[in-house]
């Protein structure tokens, strides 16, 4: 389990000749650079995701996503012929998940409604064939 750090504090008798508030401003002094401590902290070990873990959660989190990534990949970018690629391009094509950014839902949409050209857009994709 991971402890949280602490500041070095120093010995707290009100007995030593410190007053209670001069004690009081000690402790809340204490207090605050403990605190600041622990957000220094939190901000290293949760720093902002990289894009691509962004879109991955994008993915997972929209209802349809997985299966339209899953059905892709096994679908039109996994076959060979290209006329089984595009079919089911143009078939996935009519139900686009709401995790793709607007400009990547009309290209979708745009290339899947292309019955002639279908077959040489799908597999043109970036990080197609």
């Amino acid at each position: 389990m991971l402890s949280m750090p602490t500041v070095p504090t120093r010995k707290r008798t009100t007995g030593q000749g410190v007053s209670g508030i001069s004690f009081a401003h000690l402790l809340a002094d204490e207090s605050v650079a403990l605190v600041r401590s622990w957000l220094n902290r939190a901000a290293q070990l949760h720093r902002k995701p990289d894009a691509s873990s962004e879109r991955l959660a994008g993915v997972l989190k929209d209802p349809k996503g997985p299966a339209f990534a899953l059905g892709f990949v096994d679908r039109v970018a996994r076959p060979e012929d290209f006329t089984v690629a595009a079919r089911n391009f143009r078939e996935l094509s009519k139900d686009i998940p709401d995790f793709l950014p607007p400009s990547c839902d009309s290209s979708f949409r745009w290339v899947g409604s292309l019955r002639r050209f279908s077959r040489e857009l799908s597999c043109r994709l970036p990080g197609g064939r």
